[in-house]
């Protein structure tokens, strides 16, 4: 049995042992001594993980690491893993970083060493090679699939510090940007800190084609099991949109559109939360279209990329939380306009459209000539009235509930939809074609 001690998310011991493999108590962390072992003559070490390992097997990682024994402080922990896992006696270890993800403080030290090369020596069922490359090599390895990600995330400084990084992307620096929930992004941690992505990196690739992404989710889902709060396909979702970053970067989109299209999780919980009381991931049906490079926020409008039949057009959606005034959708239609033509030049001609229930022209006459929603149906020609629909209950009202004895009457919009909807009335879910979408 193997005894650790525990940590306050200071650093500071919390005077309580903790044992691997049980749970660890909430607010409390063990510690874990990475060490990044670097030759005086400039070359890094890479050691090859057991192919027999559940997570990574057969991976490169640079270099040892693993938890630290009861009584064992952070750089004696460094040096007996290095020892073990390497061969590699020293005692020239400089911290260079610390990180937590999950239950887990992470020190990280750097060893300059002027050992020779051949004393490396592998740990029976830990590691079953190595190879010295030279900082060039160093350099691509960081920069390439073939680095874990999560080691990558933790020596991110140093890496960031010695202008090895170019410029890549991961799950925290983007639930950093999104402001994704604490408690969310703790548990995506947790989740992200076991789990092999490797076994669904190259399938999550097909949500780069439009007409795939529905049964590329469902594979992965399949692959993932049981999921009661969603983080499992929240985390692979944010993993391909973190792969996403490499299309935005290659066409030269800016990060600010980039962390305002994938601000999108951070709204779907909130709003799942505001009608549930419970912070959960159920959206993933439609975030396969950001994962996949198919829909832009583009100021306060979303624009998907969207082939129907033989036809490629641009699908207006409305944000829960846009500013909807005419001003406001004046700019995002212009600048939306100016991002196809720069971007997707292909498309400049294409047209747009929109399948809201906003666009139901009964509410023309629940509201006033000023309202922002009569301004937005203006901007339209409807050529189908469209299909009754009760989802728009979930937005107007913040429920799921079709019991229309119960909906809320806190705005004047709500108190006259309800009241259309208990005289037997109906709303449709409209379709629209922008008139000018030229309009600044």
């Amino acid at each position: 049995m193997e005894i650790w001690d525990a940590y306050l998310a200071d650093g500071t011991l919390a005077n309580q042992d903790l044992v691997r493999d049980e749970p660890i108590p909430k607010g409390l962390y063990h510690l874990v001594s990475e060490i990044l072992v670097r030759h005086v003559d400039g070359d890094y070490l890479l050691m090859r993980r057991d192919t027999r390992k559940p997570n990574y097997g057969g991976f490169y990682e640079a270099t040892a690491g693993g938890s630290a024994l009861k009584g064992e402080d952070k750089l004696a922990c460094a040096k007996r893993e290095l020892l073990e896992e390497t061969g590699i006696a020293s005692d020239n270890l400089e911290e260079i970083g610390r990180f937590i993800s999950g239950e887990t403080i992470y020190y990280n030290f750097l060893c300059v060493t002027d050992c020779e090369k051949s004393v490396v020596t592998l740990q029976e069922g830990e590691t079953i090679g190595y190879k010295w490359i030279s900082e060039q090599e160093f350099i691509q390895f960081v920069n390439s699939d073939e680095m874990i990600d999560l080691q990558r995330e933790r020596y991110y400084d140093y890496l960031v510090k010695m202008g090895y990084i170019c410029d890549k992307m991961n799950i925290h620096t983007l639930c950093d940007k999104i402001d994704l929930q604490p408690d969310i992004r703790k548990r995506v941690f947790e989740f992200v800190e076991n789990f092999d992505f490797t076994t669904v990196d190259k399938l999550q690739k097909s949500y780069l084609v439009y007409e795939n992404m529905k049964e590329t989710r469902l594979q992965v889902q399949a692959m993932l099991g049981e999921d009661f709060d969603g983080v499992k396909i929240l985390s692979c979702m944010l993993k391909a949109c973190v792969d996403a970053y490499e299309v935005y970067k290659t066409k030269g989109i800016s990060e600010e559109i980039y962390f305002a299209t994938m601000k999108c999780f951070t709204r779907f919980i909130n709003e799942t939360y505001k009608m549930t009381g419970k912070l959960s991931f159920d959206r993933y049906w439609w975030t396969s279209r950001q994962a996949g490079c198919h829909l832009f926020r583009i100021g306060e409008l979303e624009y998907e990329i969207k082939p129907i039949d033989k036809d490629i057009i641009i699908d207006l959606h409305i944000p829960s939380d846009a500013d909807f005034s005419p001003v406001a959708v004046d700019k995002s239609l212009y600048e939306a306009n100016k991002f196809l033509a720069k971007y997707y030049p292909e498309l400049i001609n294409a047209e747009y459209r929109c399948h809201s229930w906003l666009l139901d022209e009964q509410l023309k006459g629940m509201l006033g000539k000023n309202s922002n929603i009569v301004n937005f149906q203006d901007r339209f020609e409807i050529f189908d009235k469209g299909e009754e629909d009760t989802e728009f209950i979930e937005w107007l009202f913040n429920t799921k509930s079709t019991d229309y004895s119960t909906l809320p009457e806190n705005t004047s919009l709500q108190i006259k939809v309800k009241k259309h909807l208990l005289a037997g009335g109906i709303i449709r879910t409209s379709y629209g074609r922008l008139k000018d979408r030229r309009r600044k």
